[in-house]
This record gives structure tokens, sequence and C-alpha cells, in this order.
């Protein structure tokens, strides 16, 4: 058996348990990296040198592809050793790349103010407005239904994602089981829901979309949203940032308000705190010492 062929097993196996858009992301990886340089080799007879030669080049353009790639080969090829077709995995004896993630951007409040100000009429203005107050991710904005949201009770439930997989949209779960939420609607949301329902042109129904651009009722797709963003950003004359940095807004601004780290990540949908307190640990400093001065002008 030969490397390129463990990879297409064992991502058939892996593939029931893989979100769409990470299967297609892993058989890419596979595809444009691990295949022409080491596809080839019977699976036994490779070795770690081969794995770091594969590595190397990647690491020099691209770190976090190449970090991704050592990820896939490590996992593939631990689950070949409990299959018992090679006796060690020889990953295992390569480093894996480092990878030093950008700072993430973030809006203050007066320009997270300015967009929302200066969109007010755009069909898109709802969706900015979901993001800064709830902090929610591009392919859940897509994936938002009416029926997923309660004016009455105020209520928002975040209940699937789509997303473009092979050139098709795709409508699935949210990212992790704890991606499935319900989010408390602030008074003025809920209110600019409501008028968007009204306004909305398309066909509104429980399985209607909410971002819903389309005479048919179909939902936007997650790259649409982002073109979206850019356009009122530069109509805005503001800098650029992406749809995640509106959700990075929405944390930053928690976290520099007191909200304790627990809350934020049921807010966000993360698996994990270590998640949240690692994204957001560029402001944890300032807001500990908000904390500990709130304290001792109490006692002191």
């Amino acid at each position: 058996m030969t490397v390129e062929e463990w990879m297409t097993a064992y991502l058939a196996l892996r593939a029931p348990d893989l979100a769409p858009r990470t299967l297609e992301q892993y058989q890419d990886l596979t595809t444009r990296y691990i295949v022409p340089a080491v596809g080839s080799l019977p699976l036994a007879e490779l070795r770690p040198l081969a794995v770091a030669q594969l590595l190397a080049p990647i690491s020099a353009q691209h770190p976090r592809t190449a970090q991704l790639v050592h990820r896939l080969l490590a996992c593939a090829l631990k689950c070949a050793v409990a299959y018992g077709l090679i006796d060690a995995s020889p990953a295992a004896a390569v480093a894996a790349p480092r990878h030093r993630r950008a700072d993430p951007r973030w809006l203050d409040a007066d320009t997270a103010r300015a967009l929302l100000v200066r969109t007010v009429g755009s069909r898109w203005h709802i969706a900015w407005s979901l993001a800064l107050c709830l902090g929610l991710r591009r392919g859940e904005l897509a994936g938002l239904r009416w029926g997923d949201v309660d004016l009455d009770k105020r209520q928002l439930t975040v209940s699937q994602q789509v997303q473009l997989i092979g050139g098709h949209i795709v409508t699935g779960p949210p990212k992790s089981d704890a991606g499935l939420r319900s989010l408390p609607l602030p008074a003025s949301l809920a209110a600019e829901l409501a008028m968007w329902r009204r306004a909305q042109r398309a066909p509104i129904g429980p399985n209607s979309y909410v971002l819903s651009c389309h005479a048919d009722g179909g939902p936007v797709t997650p790259a649409a949203i982002g073109r979206a963003l850019a356009r009122d950003m530069e109509r805005a004359g503001l800098e650029p940032i992406n749809l995640h940095g509106l959700r990075h807004t929405m944390a930053t601004m928690a976290v520099a308000q007191g909200v304790h780290l627990r809350v934020l990540q049921g807010l966000l949908g993360h698996a994990n705190i270590s998640i949240t307190a690692d994204t957001y640990s560029h402001i944890l400093p300032a807001a500990l010492r908000n904390a500990v001065d709130t304290i001792s002008d109490s006692v002191l």
C-alpha cells in the first residue's frame, strides 16, 4: 500500500465524523501537498526525513498550511499504526512547524457604531448588527432562519450554518456541539430584526433565511457576506476588516466590560474555554486591572 492509497483510505474512514468543509480541506491538503511529495512511496518505507523534506518548503512559504499538513499526516500515520499497517509513525519524530498567529483585528466602539450608522437602510445592516452584538460567524449568519428567531421572547437560536463546498451551498450543524446555542436578543436588536422582517422582499416563513437576498428565499453564501462587508466598510470610509473581525470586536468589548470568560465562551460557541482565553489574552491584562481597581475602590 502506498502513502496515497492509505491517505485515500484514511479520509474515507474519517469522512462520517468530519464536517463537509473539514473533509474538503483534508482532501485538498492531501492532493496538493502530500501526494506529490510522498504519495508514491510504500507506506512502510516512509521515513521521518521524507516527512521533514515534505514540510520544509511549505513551511517557508505558508507556515500555517505546513502546520495543518503535519497534523493531518500525523493523525493518518497514527491511525495506520493502530491498524497494524506500520510499526511506528514517521511523523512522530518530526516537530510540528511553528506558526505565529497574526494579531486579530477589531474595531473600537466608535468605529463599530459608525459602521452601523452608515449602513442603516442597507440590506446588510442587520448582518453587521448581529455580528457586533452576538458575535455570529459568517456561516451562522448565512444559515440563520426566521424560525430560529423568537421576537416575542427576544431569543435567537444558532442551529445551523451554511458553507460553500465544491461550488455547492451546503447546510449543516454548527462548527461544534458548543456552536448550537440560544442567545438573548437585546431589545434594540430585536426591534431591528422586526423592521427587517417587514422590509424583506423574500418569502417569510420558518425556514426562510434572515439574510436572504434572493427571490426564492434561499441563503446567501458566507463569501457573499464577506464581500458585502468589504463594500460597506469602503463606502463608509473605514479601514477594511473581515466578518471575523466584527465577531472579535464583540468579544473584545465584552472582555473589556468584565464579562466572564465562561459566559463569553457560551456566547461565541467555543468548544473549550482555552480557545476563548487564548484568543482574547491580549485584552485580559486590562480587564484584570479594571477588576482589581473596582474591588479596591470598594474596600479601600
